[in-house]
């Protein structure tokens, strides 16, 4: 059982690697795979945020096929890409910006967990970018950090941002997840 107030900030990778609109495509693989992560937010200049794109958009329709992103946290990255797959992205000459997805799925800080799965579920993404105020992605939540604090895995919960700047929520598991 998670903890009651529990939120996106409490859970949310803060160490955001972002990616850039003019960066090629073996570059962005080469960023994503250093890092152990199998997607990333893109963000023009400005920090804004433009897009979203992960390694089976990098890798296009061929019909190499990945594990499931729910693996990527057990598993290294790098060990997962073989050559056959670096031929297929050494093909895609282009940039970050031709195959980043521009419809990205967000959420705010103060946004419950409850919500969070939900909208992970019903937009069929891994992963959903957690905006502040204005905007600016602040951090990213991943399918497998929600299975985390789902299945009380305390460790990965933070501490709430301040005590009461946080609205108190009670916890109740969404319908329709199947848990």
């Amino acid at each position: 059982m998670i903890a009651t107030s529990c939120f996106a900030a409490n859970i949310m990778t803060t160490r955001l690697i972002t990616l850039h609109p003019d960066m090629t495509c073996q570059d962005a693989v080469q960023v994503l795979l250093n890092n152990h992560i199998s997607g990333s937010p893109v963000v023009d200049s400005f920090g804004e945020l433009v897009g979203v794109i992960s390694l089976k958009d990098l890798l296009g329709n061929s019909e190499y096929q990945l594990p499931s992103p729910m693996y990527y946290d057990e598993l290294y990255l790098d060990d997962l890409m073989t050559e056959e797959a670096f031929d297929l992205v050494n093909l895609n000459t282009g940039t970050v910006s031709e195959l980043m997805t521009l419809d990205v799925v967000t959420v705010v800080q103060t946004a419950p967990i409850e919500t969070v799965a939900k909208v992970l579920y019903t937009q069929k993404v891994h992963r959903v970018i957690v905006v502040a105020e204005g905007g600016k992605p602040v951090g990213i939540v991943t399918t497998f950090d929600v299975l985390k604090a789902f299945t009380g895995d305390r460790d990965t919960l933070k501490e709430p941002l301040r005590k009461g700047s946080l609205p108190s929520v009670p916890t109740k598991i969404p319908t329709g997840l199947g848990v």
